[in-house]
C-alpha cells in the first residue's frame, strides 16, 4: 500500500511534465528571418518548447530556423562609396546571386 502511494507519486512528480528543449545559436547579429527569439543581451536566438511523449503527441516534431546576412562593410565602401546592402535586402540579394550561377 505505502509502496503504491510512493510509486504514484513518483510517477506524477517524474513522469506528468512534459521534456522541455531549449536550443541555442550565438549570432553576430540578429537574424533575418527566424520562428526563435532574439536575446540582444546574449546575441543568441532561443528556441523553447515542451516535447510530448511519442505516443501522445499531437503535432509535428520542433523545428528551428535562422538566416541572416553579415554586409561586408569595407568591400561595399570601397565598390559602391557607402553600405547599400543589409538584413534582407542582402539577403534577396545573395539567393538572387547563387541562383543565377
Amino acid at each position: 500500500m505505502v509502496n503504491d502511494a510512493v510509486g504514484n507519486l513518483l510517477q506524477f512528480d517524474l513522469f506528468g511534465k512534459p521534456d522541455h528543449l531549449a536550443v541555442q545559436l550565438s549570432l553576430p547579429s540578429s537574424p533575418v528571418h527566424s520562428n526563435g527569439r532574439w536575446d540582444e543581451a546574449l546575441k543568441q536566438v532561443v528556441w523553447e518548447t515542451d516535447i510530448e511523449d511519442g505516443t501522445n503527441a499531437s503535432h509535428f516534431p520542433f523545428s528551428c530556423y535562422a538566416s541572416w546576412a553579415q554586409a561586408d562593410q569595407e568591400f561595399q565602401k570601397t565598390h559602391f562609396g557607402k553600405v547599400v546592402l543589409t538584413g534582407d535586402e542582402l539577403t534577396q540579394y545573395c539567393l538572387w546571386r547563387s541562383q543565377s550561377g
